[in-house]
This record gives structure tokens, C-alpha cells and sequence, in this order.
């Protein structure tokens, strides 16, 4: 039994760590935007008005859009290692330590699901919002 719990802990481990990662690595790609987006209002100041507006316009939004989706959110009941030093975890052994701590990896997986396939939907509307943006930009210093 132990060896396989092991393994499952282990994996779990991995699974847990990897989509952390992915969520950091959305988060990271937000960040981005927001100084793209930062860095287009300032270009657009030279643009007419009009062009000027939507630009300034779509690319606000990116950096909104971006602020609300980098929003921190709660994932998953992580058992908390206190827990495990309480008399009645304590005395169990490793096992069953192993095993709490699996179990609640698993509840916060399917959090971790969850919010990082709400970042990816909201990725997809930042990176369409950027790119009407930088066409508008774009127009604009045609046009200008």
C-alpha cells in the first residue's frame, strides 16, 4: 500500500504543481497586455480624434478586462499543515497523512480547473479587444 501511495501522492504533487504554473502562466500573459495596452493609449495621443477615442477606448478595456481576470481567487480547500499536527492526524502515520493531503490536492485540482478555464476565456476576449485595438492604431497612423 505504501508504494502506491506514494505514487499517487507524487503524481498528485506533480498535477498540482504543473497547473499552478499554467495558471501563473496566464496571469503573466495579462500582465503583458496590460503594458501593451498601457504603452498603446500613450501612441494613440498623437493619432485624430476619433481614432484616438477607439484606440484609447479598446485598449482601457484590455488593461480592465485584464485587471478583473488577475483577480485573486480562492482555490480549493488546501488542508493546512496544523491540521495535521492535531493529536488525531498526528498519531496516524504517514499513510494517512499522505492521503489527507492527496484528497485535498484532488478538491483543489478541480478549482484550479475552473479558474484557469475562466482566464482562458477571458484571454481570448483580451487578445481580440488588443488586436482592434492595434487596428484602430493602426488606421489611424495610415490615415493621419
Amino acid at each position: 500500500m505504501g508504494n502506491s501511495l506514494d505514487t499517487i501522492y507524487k503524481y498528485t504533487e506533480f498535477c498540482v504543481q504543473k497547473t499552478s504554473a499554467n495558471l501563473k502562466g496566464l496571469d503573466a500573459k495579462m500582465q503583458i497586455f496590460i503594458g501593451f495596452s498601457a504603452v498603446l493609449i500613450r501612441l494613440a495621443a498623437d493619432l485624430s480624434p476619433w481614432f484616438r477615442l477607439s484606440t484609447c477606448s479598446l485598449a482601457f478595456t484590455v488593461i480592465v478586462f485584464c485587471a478583473v481576470s488577475l483577480k485573486g481567487s480562492n482555490v480549493g480547500p488546501m488542508a493546512h499543515p496544523s491540521v495535521l499536527l492535531e493529536d488525531k492526524w498526528f498519531k496516524q502515520g504517514e499513510e494517512v497523512h499522505k492521503g489527507y493531503i492527496v484528497s485535498s490536492w484532488v478538491d483543489a485540482l478541480d478549482d484550479y480547473d475552473s479558474v484557469i478555464s475562466r482566464k482562458q476565456r477571458n484571454l481570448l476576449w483580451i487578445i481580440g479587444l488588443f488586436c482592434a485595438a492595434i487596428a484602430c492604431y493602426s488606421i489611424g497612423v495610415i490615415l493621419g
